[in-house]
């Protein structure tokens, strides 16, 4: 499991491994808490699959504040 960070819009970086899916959204959580999540940076999933790469977004309440 694996974070796909895009900084403002426009350059990707990969971070992780991570050995849970809840590791996994708290760094993308801390992401968002020090760079700005006002859309100029973004956060992805990147999960494998048969060793194709999956990309998904994370759903707005998953990262949010509560």
């Amino acid at each position: 499991m694996y974070l796909l960070t895009i900084w403002g819009m426009v350059e990707p970086e990969i971070l992780g491994p991570f050995a849970t899916d809840n590791e996994r959204l708290a760094a993308a959580k801390a992401f968002l808490d020090e760079n700005g999540g006002d859309g100029e940076n973004a956060v992805f999933r990147i999960d494998m699959d048969g060793g194709v790469p999956l990309v998904s977004p994370f759903i707005n309440y998953e990262i949010e504040e509560e």
